[in-house]
């Protein structure tokens, strides 16, 4: 005997609704999505710009590296991918697991995280490119705004956790 049939309920989208995400009015939400969406946007496509370049990069590499430095570099990539993804706006809990993925990852994986990093660090010191403090203030404006915090609130969790060095190679 079926007793009851029960159907989810659309919200109706609203000021009210709003409000329950924490937003003044329906267009402050509406704009919020708007901008997170293209930020994840440009995000995508920049990545997948710089995916290609370092595929093609590491497929010129052919130098050896020394199995205590790609421990240590371990350690580092794997701060510098947390960065990478409070940049993007990825919720801490989401960052916690990918974490725990990553601290399993293969040893090829660092590998090619650290010929890759010493090849961008030749090519930035014979072009002269330097990360400018303007620059990672940028950098943190645009992570502070990614999660709804001020830009203080985040360099001084940035600074207690040793990150502020990191962003210089987001």
């Amino acid at each position: 005997n079926i007793k009851e049939i029960k159907r989810p309920k659309v919200p109706k989208i609203d000021d009210e609704l709003a409000k329950q995400f924490d937003f003044d009015s329906l267009d402050e939400l509406k704009k919020h999505l708007h901008e997170r969406l293209e930020r994840e946007k440009q995000a995508w496509v920049q990545q997948n710009l710089t995916s290609q370049l370092y595929e093609k990069l590491f497929d010129m590499a052919t130098f050896d590296l020394p199995k205590d430095l790609i421990a240590r570099q371990s350690e580092r990539r794997l701060r510098r991918y947390q960065l990478d993804l409070l940049y993007k706006g990825t919720p801490v809990d989401k960052i916690r697991k990918e974490t725990e993925y990553l601290k399993n990852a293969s040893e090829e994986s660092v590998i090619r995280d650290v010929k890759l990093s010493f090849i961008l660090e030749q090519i930035a010191d014979k072009e002269k490119l330097y990360t400018t403090e303007t620059d990672i203030e940028n950098r943190i404006v645009e992570m502070a705004n990614a999660h709804r915090t001020t830009p203080a609130k985040l360099r001084r969790q940035l600074e207690k956790d040793g990150d502020i060095s990191n962003l210089r190679y987001v």
